[in-house]
């Protein structure tokens, strides 16, 4: 089974425990890519990419010098874009122009992140601010996040795009749960995101909270969790079953829901 992801650790670590229940091949995965960025610059055309010689600028702390490193280069189609921790093969972009049996897609980046924009016209883009010690120096933070109503449109464009490079492919789409998250802001932005998405040319993972045991941190998960979302995918994968994610509000509704199917 060849698979790819898009978004965070959701998709790739519910893939990689796919792996241990069938016969799985990560071919691509794009980490650090807001969606409306993304739509910007790879499929709208309308912006370039943030500049490679920006971390030539700057001034990086001991602890997040190879972190920073490593989500600028996943931003650039000249450097790791579409290859997150993956080796050797194709990358996200090329794959969806070759046969995939799978999609896994989560919005984590939407819901969490601002981007920093380089002082002047630069392209803006995704990174942990308390990695670049001169930050105010050479960026200007959004003081907003991500509008929800623009992710919810910059999603359902990305998820047509590749439904047309992807006819008959299953994909498979989170809405990042937030239900657990300290940050109240962060709650009800997944919140509205969950209330608003629909798209009919994808499975949508139901929203259904976390359980307090399998929470690691406010954006991982135990693997137990991974596993039960590894389940899903497998019998979505299988079944090229689509169910409405308003008619189940747990794990268990979700699984008899796709059998059904």
């Amino acid at each position: 089974m060849k698979v790819v992801t898009f978004g965070s650790c959701l998709s790739r670590y519910s893939v990689n425990a796919l792996q241990a229940r069938s016969e799985v091949k990560l071919v691509g995965a794009v980490y650090h890519n807001r969606a409306d960025r993304f739509v910007d610059h790879y499929i709208d055309k309308v912006s370039e990419e943030p500049s490679p010689e920006l971390i030539e600028q700057m001034v990086l702390s001991e602890s997040g010098a190879a972190r920073c490193k490593l989500m600028l280069d996943n931003q650039l189609t000249t450097r790791k874009l579409g290859h997150h921790a993956i080796h050797n093969q194709l990358g996200f972009l090329d794959a969806l122009d070759s046969e995939l049996d799978l999609i896994v897609m989560d919005n984590f980046v939407d819901i969490i992140a601002k981007l920093a924009a380089p002082k002047g016209s630069a392209p803006s883009l995704f990174l942990t601010f308390t990695d670049c010690t001169n930050l105010s120096d050479i960026f200007d933070i959004e003081k907003d996040y991500l509008d929800i109503d623009v992710a919810v449109e910059k999603w359902q464009k990305i998820i047509s795009w590749v439904r047309e490079k992807q006819p008959n492919t299953p994909i498979v789409f989170f809405n990042f749960p937030m239900h657990h998250h300290p940050n109240a802001a962060l709650r009800d932005r997944s919140k509205e995101f969950a209330e608003k998405f629909k798209a009919d040319n994808c499975f949508i993972v139901p929203d259904c909270p976390v359980h307090e045991s399998q929470i690691d941190t406010p954006s991982h998960f135990r693997t137990l969790q991974y596993s039960m979302y590894a389940g899903i995918i497998e019998m979505v994968a299988k079944n090229r079953a689509y169910i409405d994610s308003k008619t189940v509000n747990d794990a268990d509704s979700v699984l008899r829901a796709v059998v059904k199917k």
